[in-house]
């Protein structure tokens, strides 16, 4: 049978067929050319290597996966807060899933959200005052789903 990967931009209401390199067990789909966004995503089978392209059949669509093409490392602000500072972290595609407060390379603790779950595209952190005797410089290192990362200095 033969397979075809196609994709659309949401709201899109054309498909594209995707590249796909074929590897050992599946492919790779290289999305470095398509623009940030979320994708529709499927997969149709078809039988056309075993009939000819007029009496080749594809398979009925129902079903979707959606992917997120995003490149861009979520912002990142601090305001004083109750005891620290509040950090506010946003993407705009992708999750906030990890802080972490960093001095000389060291990671001094996980920041913790303050609605209990990193798993929204903006959330709001404590981060509390240095250890008392602490001199070294922190930064704080912000990570979202998608893996891009802002790091800053507190």
């Amino acid at each position: 049978p033969e397979i075809a990967l196609e994709y659309r931009r949401y709201g899109d209401p054309s498909w594209t067929r995707a590249a796909v390199t074929a590897g050992d067990h599946g492919g790779t789909w290289d999305t470095s050319s398509l623009a940030e966004g979320r994708y529709r995503v499927r997969a149709k089978a078809g039988d056309h290597h075993a009939n000819s392209w007029q009496d080749g059949l594809w398979s009925a669509e129902t079903r979707f996966l959606t992917v997120v093409v995003d490149r861009t490392a979520p912002a990142v602000s601090t305001e004083p807060g109750p005891g620290g500072l509040v950090l506010l972290a946003a993407d705009d595609l992708s999750p906030v899933v990890r802080v972490e407060v960093l001095a000389g390379g060291e990671v001094l603790f996980l920041g913790h959200p303050a609605d209990g779950v990193a798993d929204s595209r903006e959330e709001r952190f404590l981060i509390p005052p240095p250890a008392a005797g602490e001199d070294r410089d922190r930064t704080v290192k912000v990570t979202d789903g998608a893996g891009n990362v802002t790091e800053l200095p507190l």
